[in-house]
């Protein structure tokens, strides 16, 4: 007659009841550990991809906003390049020819550069998503970009 509290005799291989427990325990752990590790990977993966797809919309901005600032100086550039060589031609001329010079200035005709993508881009932090790199040159465009405008005011204020 067996008595409750008498135990089987262990198999080889088996695993003796009071570490049953413990083996489960371990096995629970190691489940969860690499469930949370499986979320982070997607969660890391999902940003990653969320941060690729914001540098391209803010490159796609950046370019077409390039496209209109170059498309704004070719659309004065030849009144540009009449008007320096008019002006030219006059202060060349001795004061008495200067009378008789065809001139005519039709204003200053400064671009007005476009600037939203780069407003966009600091007021979102969107510039953090491409390379360095790039980022600095477009930075060094918009610069330039802003040293002509701040050019234009003072020729403009000056006279």
């Amino acid at each position: 007659m067996n008595s409750p509290l008498e135990q089987p005799a262990l198999e080889p291989g088996d695993i003796p009841p009071s570490r049953r427990g413990f083996v489960l325990i371990i096995t629970q752990i190691a489940v969860i550990s690499i469930g949370v590790f499986l979320g982070l990977a997607g969660n890391q993966w999902r940003e990653k991809a969320d941060h690729r797809d914001k540098a391209r919309e803010i490159l796609a901005r950046f370019r077409a906003e390039l496209i209109q600032n170059k498309n704004a100086i070719g659309a004065v550039r030849e009144y540009h390049s009449v008007a320096l060589r008019d002006i030219r031609a006059y202060l060349s001329a001795d004061t008495r020819s200067r009378n008789s010079t065809a001139m005519q200035l039709k204003g200053l005709q400064p671009v007005a550069f476009a600037h939203t993508a780069l407003d966009l881009a600091l007021a979102t932090q969107s510039l953090a998503y491409i390379k360095p790199d790039l980022a600095a040159s477009l930075s060094a465009i918009y610069s330039e970009q802003q040293n002509y405008t701040e050019l234009t005011r003072g020729i403009t204020q000056a006279l």
